[in-house]
């Protein structure tokens, strides 16, 4: 009999299937992320800390004629690659459709 415990909560399995996820939704949405990702810089640099959230990238697509949520589960890719550092903070998103969830405070470095 398998343990159902087990079976549903294995921190590490989970970790690798996020890895997975956001590695095959990156790979489907390369350009898309470079233009989001131009969006994040963009709004860091214009800011004296330096910082941006995934509301930026909203907001940038948008601007552009997009719909605010065009890279679905590759957003979670979006401050990859080794520009950005976490700032330990926190804040609530603005969008409306986020529901006020929490966003991660990235800085450009």
């Amino acid at each position: 009999m398998i343990n159902q415990t087990t079976f549903y909560f294995d921190l590490n399995v989970a970790e690798i299937l996020k890895r997975k996820g956001i590695a095959s939704a990156e790979n489907h949405r390369k350009d898309l992320l470079t233009l989001g990702r131009s969006y994040l810089r963009q709004a860091a640099l214009g800011r004296v800390d330096r910082t941006a959230t995934a509301d930026d990238a909203a907001r940038g697509f948008i601007n552009d004629g997009l719909p605010c949520d065009v890279l679905g589960n590759a957003a979670g890719a979006l401050f990859r690659g080794g520009e950005w550092e976490f700032t330990g903070r926190m804040e609530k998103s603005k969008r409306i459709t986020n529901h006020a969830h929490r966003n991660m405070v990235w800085r450009y470095k």
